[in-house]
């Protein structure tokens, strides 16, 4: 009980003053003003701080009690972080370990300043014994600073000069490590810039990749490797080598199984899910269902991992006309209760998803009822981004007018439709397939929705379409590919055609 009086004493002697922990369920009967705060955030009746002013003190959000209340309040969650827990299938168990070193430090440096050397000591120890393994260089450099410390007031020279030697080795390795860092992370963001930052950097990625590897060899630092490993698959990305993506990731996995690579700092997850994404850029269908599978068994169905996954899974149902896969796949997504935690952006993706799988399955129903303008504005991303799937977006507002036959009003949509081009996709070099498709959808009009001379008509753009089937690096891919959609398109013209004539 002596090293628990000690932190008994630590902990009531120096707690924050009016430090009252809270009930996180919100059932505490009799709770004060700091838990009636946080009751009605948790059960969504102060959504805003006006609600929460009036509804504490039937006041205004200037009043002094309310914000000295929400100060208050504001402090103890932020005190809670130091007691967060990612110990789920969510994270990586890298992230997980590094979190609990990071926490032995924190309460070594506690210990140290309150002169507890050998409790100090105890969890560093214990920080090392993860830190070792997991190759977390700045951990090892901040638990030996606190030991050097230690063993000067102790005068254990012998202790002392053992760790000053191995604080020189680590730092030498730290600063390459940083080195490494600076490199990757000023590459990443001229990457990140824009279409012609990245395609003027294409040269010096594959430079920076080189040096980082090179790095990595002489280091065999897996901080290093991570850095060299994420530039590498960037640079394939930029060249459209997608096969070298598909190798690359392999035999990274041989290295981790060859132990040549940290087996626990490398995320298997994600290099599935680049080489699934490969092979969909590939049209390899058969071995990207096979790295799905491989995918779904690795990834945690709770994680944004998972849902992000399965978007490649679907696109390789939908780009193999494999619609019934691919309602399956949906189907799994759907049902899937930890859908309503993924961010706004992939919930709209998946909604977009799903209204063209209905349009290649009109008679599964997959959207019993679609209004297109209520459609529209739930996709509150796309419809102000002006790149990626909002494309598909304009190209779902016209399939839309098709399906429900109202030609007339599908021809008024097209000068809209070739503004939007013009604007937006009239770059040269730039957008071959948006603008072959475009052409096509100019020739069903042109032709009168007549399907077969449409598809006459159209066929040397749909030649094109297949000449440029390749997969523009950083864009978003097709839900369905062009030429498959000028086929549904047909389809589905000839068949509201045969219905008016009916009616």
């Amino acid at each position: 009980m002596k090293e628990i009086n000690k932190l008994v004493d630590i902990v009531t002697t120096r707690l924050k003053k009016n430090y009252a922990v809270l009930d996180l369920t919100g059932e505490i009967k009799n709770p004060g003003k700091e838990q009636q705060l946080y009751n009605g955030v948790l059960e969504g009746i102060y959504p805003t701080d006006e609600s929460a002013a009036t509804g504490m003190y039937d006041t205004d959000v200037l009043d002094q009690r309310f914000r000295m209340l929400k100060s208050r309040l504001r402090h103890k969650l932020y005190d809670y972080l130091y007691h967060v827990e990612f110990n789920d299938s969510r994270f990586l168990i890298s992230t997980q370990q590094y979190l609990e070193c990071r926490e032995y430090i924190y309460k070594a440096y506690i210990l140290y300043v309150s002169n507890e050397y050998s409790m100090a000591e105890k969890q560093i120890n214990k920080a090392f014994a993860i830190a070792e393994e997991a190759e977390y260089t700045d951990i090892l450099i901040d638990g030996l600073e606190i030991l050097r410390t230690i063993y000067s007031s102790n005068c254990k020279p012998t202790d002392f000069q053992i760790t000053i030697d191995r604080l020189v080795e680590l730092r030498k390795l730290y600063n390459t490590e940083e080195y490494a860092n600076d490199l990757y992370f000023k590459n990443f963001m001229l990457l990140t810039k824009s279409a012609h930052s990245r395609k003027s950097n294409v040269k010096s990625t594959l430079e920076n990749a080189l040096i980082l590897e090179k790095l990595w060899k002489e280091t065999k630092s897996y901080n290093i490797f991570n850095r060299y490993y994420r530039l590498k698959i960037s640079y394939f990305e930029l060249t459209g080598d997608y096969k070298g993506l598909v190798n690359f990731t392999i035999k990274a996995e041989e290295q981790v199984n060859n132990m040549k690579i940290n087996a626990m700092r490398f995320d298997v997850r994600f290099n599935i899910y680049m080489r699934t994404f490969s092979f969909l850029c590939l049209h390899d269908f058969k071995k990207g269902f096979e790295s799905a599978e491989e995918g779904m068994k690795a990834i945690e169905s709770s994680t944004r991992n998972w849902f992000g996954h399965m978007e490649n899974y679907f696109l390789l149902a939908m780009h193999a006309r494999d619609y019934e896969k691919a309602s399956d796949i949906f189907s799994k997504v759907s049902k899937n209760t930890h859908l309503k935690k993924v961010s706004s952006v992939a919930s709209e993706r998946w909604k977009l998803m799903k209204a063209y799988l209905n349009f290649a399955i009109p008679e599964k129903k997959i959207i019993k009822r679609f209004t297109f303008s209520d459609f529209y504005n739930s996709m509150e991303h796309y419809n102000k981004d002006k790149k990626g799937y909002n494309i598909s977006l304009i190209i779902l507002e016209f399939m839309h007018m098709l399906n429900k036959g109202d030609f007339d009003l599908a021809i008024n949509k097209i000068d809209a439709i070739e503004r939007y081009y013009y604007r937006h996709l009239n770059e040269p070099g730039k957008n071959p397939r948006e603008k072959q498709f475009f052409k096509l959808i100019k020739v069903l009009v042109a032709s009168g929705y007549n399907s077969a001379v449409a598809r006459e008509n159209g066929q040397k753009y749909v030649d094109k379409l297949i000449d440029k089937n390749q997969h523009e690096p950083f864009t978003d891919p097709e839900i369905i590919p062009y030429e498959h959609l000028w086929d549904i398109m047909l389809d589905n013209v000839e068949k509201n055609k045969q219905v008016i004539a009916l009616a």
